[in-house]
């Protein structure tokens, strides 16, 4: 989700991740194209400060230079800029269009469970009921809560599993438990797999 010149700055380097290039951009608005190259143009660009002097912030927005902007906030914190005429920070709820995500870590199943208690909590698992049977109380159930929290399992375990583990119950902490991924063919979708295919599933049959 850190744009492309930011990562030095804001990811620790770790031996998981020195393979990351090789993964092409996501080409969303907040990952703006270098200059002369393809993708979206905004007049938006995150940055992360280098320093404050009085009311006046140094911020590293991946150009030439540093951008000089009146604000404040904490040394190496992420901020977001216009950058179209004078240079001023925004908040990023005033910028008109997809601007990334934000990663919250919980602590366990059941903390992630509490976090998303408003919403309408959905398991996916091949051992879940098929998405096409309940797509229609899927959507009711959704607009009624306001909100989707969509819960995965991890490479090598599942919701039942890791639920298990933590004496829960799945049938019973989980609003719904779908199948996305009907007549799957394999063992497992990676998770990686399952989160664009589910949203995709969920992305339309909402809109």
């Amino acid at each position: 989700e850190v744009p492309q010149y930011l990562r030095r700055r804001l990811v620790p380097l770790k031996r998981t991740l020195r393979y990351v290039g090789v993964i092409p951009p996501l080409q969303a608005p907040h990952h703006p194209p270098p200059p002369g190259g393809r993708g979206f143009e905004s007049e938006f660009r995150d940055g992360v400060v280098l320093g404050a002097a009085g009311e006046w912030l140094m911020v590293d927005a991946g150009l030439r230079e540093p951008l000089r902007v009146r604000g404040r906030a904490r040394t190496g914190s992420r901020v977001t800029l216009r950058v179209r005429g004078e240079v001023e920070l925004v908040d990023k709820s005033r910028v008109p269009y997809y601007w990334g995500y934000r990663v919250r870590v919980a602590e366990s199943l059941g903390d992630a469970l509490d976090a998303c208690s408003s919403c309408l909590r959905v398991a996916t698992s091949r051992r879940g009921v098929d998405v096409r049977l309940l797509a229609n109380r899927l959507v009711e159930e959704a607009e009624f809560k306001g909100a989707v929290a969509l819960f995965f399992g991890t490479r090598d375990r599942g919701l039942y599993e890791i639920a298990g583990e933590e004496g829960l119950e799945v049938n019973e902490v989980f609003d719904m438990v779908l199948n996305f991924v009907p007549g799957q063919g394999v063992y497992t979708v990676r998770t990686e797999e399952a989160i664009p295919v589910a949203l995709s599933i969920l992305n339309f049959l909402l809109e």
